[in-house]
């Protein structure tokens, strides 16, 4: 999209290019090509960046998501805690861990991870392990969310409405 405005001197052009930016024109072809359509000056409100963007796709990273009807914590730290305990669930299933044993990750204690609102859901290998896929699935739902908003001309005032990141 283009939108050629006079600056306030009247010596150059600003051009709104694409979702990455305004450009200043005041020489050239260019210049001499917009004169005639340029308006007069005034404060336009900036369409969403590409980094604009980003930042929504890390906040919703970083926010927490649902398995099996729970929310859970999806911070730096849990997701690297989600990684560890989900390859030694796949040990564990490999191993032969059976569906129901609660006691796959050490014999003293049933396992259970502590959801959002600090009760523990007991998990068995397979739980957990579809648990971390279901950690996975959110990032890459958001990364591609973030995406194809990115590759919109121009991205939409709204990007941060829900129906983009489904």
């Amino acid at each position: 999209m283009t939108f050629p405005m006079w600056n306030q001197e009247r010596t150059g052009i600003t051009v709104q290019r694409s979702k990455y930016g305004y450009a200043f024109i005041d020489h050239g072809d260019e210049f001499e090509s917009l004169k005639a359509i340029a308006s007069d000056w005034h404060e336009i409100e900036a369409l969403p960046s590409v980094d604009d963007v980003n930042r929504e796709r890390d906040r919703r990273l970083a926010a927490d998501f649902e398995f099996q009807g729970k929310m859970y914590q999806r911070d730096t730290v849990s997701l690297q805690r989600i990684a560890g305990k989900a390859t030694l669930a796949g040990f564990a299933i490999a191993a032969g861990a059976q569906s129901g044993n609660l006691r796959w990750d050490n014999p003293e204690r049933d396992f259970g991870w502590i959801s959002s609102d600090n009760t523990i859901t007991p998990m068995d290998a397979q739980t957990c392990f579809a648990f971390a896929q279901a950690a996975a699935a959110v990032e890459t739902r958001l990364v591609f969310a973030a995406k194809q908003l990115r590759d919109m001309d121009p991205i939409p005032a709204d990007y941060t409405d829900d129906k983009w990141w489904q």
